[in-house]
């Protein structure tokens, strides 16, 4: 997709009937290294607020601190650019950030949930560098041809 494409209006969506994936990474991309809001927070306080607010135990599983830093300090117009595109492109996303080695896809969904992107999380990589990861799972998508993927890649700098 160029530059042209991706800028058209908001309700505009490019037509294409096979989905796409973009594969997402979290740290430098929807929160920003310098985003540490969470720390001004109860940490613990948040965790049981959202685990009450969506009735989801999973939020107390995961690192408090993980969970407070999607809450609070994931970027807002990061989020959008990233819903935009994935409008755009028809596409899921596949999680390959480094935030992978160590929660499940049921965990990162309910991170994903906090700005309603749960159900465009349809996977996480294996660990492993993430060039190679994102290889094999492209090679077992075509092997089970369960999909068609096309990959783009999304910067936000």
């Amino acid at each position: 997709m160029n530059k042209a494409e991706f800028l058209l209006k908001d309700n505009e969506k490019i037509v294409n009937h096979k989905k796409n994936i973009i594969f997402l990474d979290i740290d430098g991309v929807i929160q920003p290294y310098n985003n540490t809001n969470r720390f001004k927070h109860d940490l613990d306080g948040t965790v049981n607020f959202l685990t009450n607010k969506y009735r989801d135990t999973s939020y107390k599983k995961m690192d408090k601190y993980d969970v407070c830093a999607a809450f609070y300090d994931w970027d807002e117009i990061g989020l959008g650019i990233l819903k935009k595109a994935l409008y755009k492109c028809n596409a899921y996303i596949v999680l390959h950030s480094g935030w992978r080695e160590y929660m499940s896809l049921i965990e990162a969904k309910a991170l994903f949930r906090l700005y309603d992107l749960e159900q465009e999380l349809i996977n996480i990589c294996d660990k492993g560098t993430k060039e190679k990861v994102i290889k094999k799972y492209l090679e077992v998508q075509v092997m089970l041809k369960s999909t068609h993927t096309h990959t783009h890649t999304l910067r936000t700098s």
